[in-house]
């Protein structure tokens, strides 16, 4: 929860391979229930493999670029837990019918629910990356940003949008 809360960062973990299977267990477990939700079970695992593949390639090149390698495994673990949490509390908001189905407040709510754990998980990300490589927030947020933008594109080419 402090990761979330942008209290702590990814050096308060221990350096543990079983705590980082877990957390991407997790990690993984959430993001196929999401997955599944959303696009249905026909790609959703092809989906989901891409995110943690793409989700641990990411945290290590933005650890050799600022050669702070030896931090991989905290900071995939608090990457993984903070996208476990994110997730969970956007089961509500990805419940229920399509945004494009919904009108008036409950779509604004719907979206404005997204938009808002989209954005937090962003400065999350963002801050677990500024404090594994010892950068301003800023750049922190820049790498999420970059991240979330694959991660998206990603999603987009396996799983297009009839």
């Amino acid at each position: 929860w402090q990761i979330v809360l942008l209290r702590r960062g990814p050096d308060t973990l221990p350096d543990s391979a079983f705590l980082l299977a877990l957390a991407g267990v997790l990690y993984g477990l959430a993001s196929l229930t999401i997955v599944m939700l959303i696009y249905g079970g026909e790609r959703a695992f092809a989906l989901v493999f891409a995110d943690l593949i793409i989700t641990a390639a990411w945290v290590a090149i933005v650890l050799a670029l600022f050669r702070a390698s030896p931090r991989f495994r905290q900071t995939l673990c608090a990457v993984f837990g903070a996208g476990f949490l994110l997730q969970i509390f956007s089961v509500p908001f990805t419940l229920g019918p399509g945004i494009e189905e919904l009108q008036g407040w409950a779509a604004m709510l719907r979206l404005i629910g997204l938009l808002a754990i989209l954005f937090w998980s962003v400065a999350v990300y963002g801050h677990i990356v500024a404090r594994a490589i010892s950068r301003s927030p800023g750049v922190g947020v820049l790498f999420a940003v970059l991240y979330f933008v694959l991660n998206i594109e990603l999603a987009a080419w396996l799983a297009p949008v009839s």
